[in-house]
């Protein structure tokens, strides 16, 4: 008779010899990649620390080096599920500014990869587990950790400072010469997505790549279009977060006018000290407003260096951090040894961190403007309960744009019978953008509605309604 105890123990004492023998070879590959930064040195990623056994998806991870190799993009690319030669390539960048793309692909956002908040940590690291609601399911992703000095990504340049428009020309540099090593995707549809300040790149790099193709550039894109969630666009959420709050009973009636009233519907901290009355008027809203998590009106805002309860931005970061500052994580996905003293989630919102971004893009709308007179399709979606980038800033700029709504104005949408959110789709009879609410999600909406938000993707990404 079999002993079926002695069989577990065995298969478990072989997984973890596999996983042991995996991360020996990649942390010897990374030790060797370290001396050339010439060319991608892509790397197939089989397991990793935190995961049981082999990892049910295709992951790779690499290098491209940008600005004559001074500037080396670390990135994370996983492969559709089902076709991906012929099926939508989807470029993620991260938010921030500053910020890597890594939260994204393991924090339950789009990713395969989820982190499980409520198991035990082995080993000092916190556990992986799959995430059923992946955009992977849908497309190829490439996550990159950009701008450079975010994530895994370094600069061998020490004096460089990132910006705007510098994260934009080696954003495209970057795809350029990923194409070229990946000829297999040269010809996949491609949408640059993102989300939060990504909203500024993503409208710059969208006309950067659009102007290169009309130049005849010798890798030619086959851009289809962008999506944006909770885009932050320009320095104007300050005025929709007080309407926001109000519209959502934070405020009162009564506050709510006295602040337009007082503050002529301008409701900058530096504008208020000039005025006052302004100035005591939004004291007063602070008071309401600040207990509550901006990001996620429906959690309350906690102490994240001595949370006592649940604290989402707190487990977030700690589990990030710890898990991508382990050294056999940072093997097994070959990032290069001594390129990086710490890995930070974002960069610049330390005391005591020298990385500085340079936001010289203040205003993307006039970028969205542009991309109006394009045969694209633009997918933009809001959590509204996101009081950070309130979906009536987002409905603001749309206003500006060259296209009317098309067919039914904020309709609902519907997922196994229950509302998914309000959409509305607008065109000019060239460009196309479809909004829509995603209930009940906060700033980053799939980390609060995966299942809403994939279903949305895929309605749209195979052009049917939402």
């Amino acid at each position: 008779m079999i002993n079926m105890k002695f069989v577990t123990h065995l298969s478990l004492v072989l997984t973890m010899s596999l996983v042991s023998f995996a991360l020996s070879n990649n942390y010897h590959t990374t030790s060797n990649s370290n001396t050339n930064t010439s060319h991608s040195n892509s790397n197939t990623v089989r397991f990793l620390p935190g995961f049981p056994g082999i990892l049910p998806f295709n992951l790779q991870t690499g290098y491209i080096g940008v600005w004559e190799e001074q500037m080396q993009l670390f990135y994370y690319f996983i492969k559709y599920e089902n076709n991906p030669k012929t099926d939508p390539l989807l470029v993620w960048f991260a938010g921030g500014p500053g910020c890597s793309s890594f939260t994204d692909l393991v924090f339950g956002h789009i990713g395969p990869l989820s982190f499980n908040i409520s198991s035990q940590w082995e080993d000092g690291l916190p556990r992986l587990e799959s995430n059923p609601y992946s955009w992977t399911k849908v497309a190829n992703v490439l996550f990159i950790d950009s701008p450079v000095g975010a994530g895994f990504s370094y600069a061998t340049n020490k004096s460089y400072i990132p910006s705007d428009t510098n994260t934009v020309k080696q954003a495209y540099e970057f795809l350029k010469k990923w194409l070229i090593e990946h000829p297999e995707f040269a010809r996949n549809p491609i949408y640059i997505a993102g989300a939060s300040y990504a909203g500024r790149v993503i409208s710059t790099l969208m006309l950067e790549i659009i102007n290169g193709n009309e130049a005849g550039s010798e890798t030619r894109m086959n851009i289809q279009g962008y999506i944006i969630g909770n885009p932050v666009m320009d320095d104007f959420v300050s005025k929709h977060a007080i309407e926001y709050a109000h519209r959502i009973s934070i405020l009162s009636d009564e506050l709510y006018e006295s602040a337009k009233l007082s503050c002529h519907g301008d409701y900058e901290p530096i504008v208020a000290e000039g005025n006052a009355q302004c100035k005591e008027i939004l004291e007063a809203t602070s008071n309401c407003m600040d207990p509550v998590e901006e990001s996620f009106i429906l959690e309350s805002k906690c102490n994240v260096s001595t949370p006592e309860k649940w604290c989402r931005v707190y487990y977030r970061n700690r589990m990030s951090q710890s898990w991508a500052n382990d050294i056999n994580v940072q093997a097994a996905l070959h990032v290069r040894e001594g390129t990086i003293s710490e890995w930070f989630r974002c960069r610049g919102r330390r005391s005591d961190d020298e990385f500085k971004y340079n936001s010289d893009v203040d205003n993307s709308v006039s970028y969205q403007q542009n991309l109006t007179t394009e045969p694209l399709r633009a997918l933009i979606f809001s959590g509204d309960q996101d009081m950070l980038a309130p979906y009536m800033t987002t409905l603001a700029w749309i206003k500006k744009l060259n296209i009317v709504p098309n067919g039914d104005y904020w309709r609902p949408w519907f997922l196994n019978g229950q509302v998914g959110g309000y959409v509305t789709e607008y065109s000019n009879g060239n460009y196309n953008l479809t909004f829509t609410t995603i209930k009940g999600a906060g700033h980053i909406a799939p980390e609060y509605k995966s299942q809403e938000c994939l279903a949305m993707l895929q309605r749209w990404i195979a052009f049917s309604p939402l």
